[in-house]
């Protein structure tokens, strides 16, 4: 590493030890009955993020379909399902289980997954578009 770069570093560690923590509490570190008591629930959650996050990362994604983003989301998934056991479709984003991604992936790395409830998936998508367009589907 040059003096130069060595100095930048330098420079860059001061300023963050200068930063001012916040004053409110961190989120969610004083209420210890939030959290799940065990790994597998731990992974059950984590898994509803990872889920929301490959969904916006497709949404994203430069070709409309998938990117790198959702490699490393998908690699993620499957890691902790083959764990933890797979997240049911209903804690899933009603559009990923809808174009067959849910399914497919849970397939393609040989995962069981809970059967998919397809009428309610059918439902919640027709709310979802009711709202949408701003029309109560009830």
């Amino acid at each position: 590493m040059t003096a130069e770069r060595r100095d930048g570093f330098a420079v860059h560690l001061e300023q963050l030890a200068k930063r001012p923590m916040p004053e409110q509490p961190l989120l969610g570190v004083e209420e210890e009955s939030d959290y799940p008591h065990d790994l597998t629930a731990a992974a059950q959650v984590e898994l509803e993020h990872l889920w929301h996050d490959l969904h916006n990362a497709r949404q994203v994604a430069v070709n409309g379909v998938w990117s790198i983003q959702c490699e490393n989301l998908a690699y993620r998934i499957v890691m902790l399902s083959r764990l933890a056991g797979a997240l049911s479709a209903d804690h899933v984003q009603v559009d990923v289980v809808l174009d067959g991604l849910y399914e497919r992936l849970h397939r393609e790395a040989r995962i069981e997954y809970p059967p998919i409830d397809w009428d309610g998936v059918r439902e919640t998508a027709a709310h979802i578009a009711a709202s949408a367009a701003g029309v109560s589907s009830r």
